[in-house]
């Protein structure tokens, strides 16, 4: 944590191999992280680290990603959370779900890691 600039970012997404590049792309870039890799405990890890940002892959097979966006957007205390679309599914659908579930943006795993500090200060 990089003093009062540091932003909590909690990554949520089954591949570990995705968890670690966003980690060690956003280490050093006035972010702290945590991350989940699991269903089990999200809201009680959300509440734990209250981050600023979610960066959620929402395709995973584990996770009801439809109800968690719902019952984030309308929980009083959630309303000042960004939530980030992290997938590998094309620009159009990602899209799409951001319009619908009122989510904030997306980033496509399939763009530059090392783009992806840049892209989350657009939403903090």
């Amino acid at each position: 944590m990089q003093g009062a600039t540091s932003h909590k970012v909690l990554i949520v997404d089954e591949d570990v191999i995705s968890v670690i590049a966003a980690e060690e792309a956003l280490r050093g870039d006035a972010y702290e992280t945590a991350h989940l890799t699991t269903p089990a405990g999200f809201w009680a890890k959300l509440d734990y680290e209250k981050p600023d940002l979610l960066l959620i892959d929402v395709y995973m097979r584990l996770f009801n990603s439809t109800s968690i966006l719902e019952q984030l957007r309308s929980e009083e205390a959630y309303e000042d959370v960004a939530i980030v679309i992290f997938s590998d599914r094309s620009a159009e659908e990602l899209q799409e779900v951001c319009v619908e579930k009122d989510i904030n943006g997306y980033f496509c795993k399939t763009q530059e890691i090392t783009q992806l500090p840049e892209f989350l200060k657009n939403f903090l």
